[in-house]
């Protein structure tokens, strides 16, 4: 049960920041967490739709807007406004065609990267035989895709830097930056943070990140002002800042 209470209590400490309180009424089971699970981020997004404050995001890694993706059913139940970034073209052609209907969505075919130009990306081929989560799956590091190694493909993908990215489609706010890159994730907050971009909302894949990756993260989300919670056994969700209500 000190598990489940500790869950409980990080939730009640997020609704808490948005003067909100979270009662108790019955015990938590464990099989309704499994059968019902509580949606974080979705709790997050509502309560800053319903306020005042001006809401986008950025979304790394959108690979094609529907496979595990946390954001897909959430932009088009509130039609969010946001950038998708994906770096493999037939993913990002897909992408584009799954939210069709989304007409305030804008799209990137790039790669985040130090520098602007070209690089060697490694991917799962599109036809492989490999299970679904596989499909989409791509790295700058050759290594992270070793489980399914003999389906390897390098493709050569377009790069854009976090500040040519933001100038290029002219985002002075960021509400909730998205994070998807297999294991790039660390990488991609640090470039953000490094140009002085600080989402309110950072919702990121840590189940891919070394250890190391994964402390050195959260140590720089703690120092630059966000508190955080592992809501699923791959995402990491973390806040900065007071609510936008306040």
């Amino acid at each position: 049960m000190c598990v489940l209470t500790s869950i409980y209590t990080q939730i009640k400490s997020i609704a808490n920041k948005f003067g909100i309180d979270i009662v108790r009424y019955r015990p938590i089971k464990i099989e309704d967490l499994i059968e019902d699970p509580f949606n974080v981020l979705e709790f997050v997004i509502f309560y800053y739709l319903v306020s005042s404050a001006p809401f986008s995001f950025v979304q790394i890694g959108a690979n094609d807007g529907v496979r595990w993706d946390p954001l897909h059913d959430l932009i088009l139940k509130h039609h969010l406004v946001g950038l998708l970034v994906e770096p493999l073209p037939d993913m990002f052609e897909q992408l584009k065609k799954n939210y069709v209907s989304e007409s305030q969505l804008s799209f990137e075919n790039v790669a985040i990267a130090t520098e602007n130009g070209t690089q060697t990306l490694f991917r799962v081929k599109p036809n492989a035989n490999v299970p679904d989560y596989a499909h989409g799956w791509a790295s700058f590091d050759k290594n992270h895709l070793r489980e399914f190694n003999q389906f390897i493909q390098e493709v050569q993908v377009p790069t854009l830097t976090i500040r040519s990215l933001l100038q290029k489609h002219k985002i002075n706010h960021i509400t909730l930056l998205q994070v998807d890159t297999e294991g790039y994730d660390y990488e991609i907050i640090k470039m953000f943070f490094d140009e002085l971009e600080f989402p309110e909302i950072i919702n990121y894949e840590f189940r891919h990140l070394s250890r190391n990756d994964n402390l050195e993260c959260r140590r720089l989300l703690i120092d630059n002002g966000y508190r955080f919670i592992d809501y699923t056994a791959w995402d990491t969700l973390a806040i900065r800042g007071v609510s936008p209500a306040h």
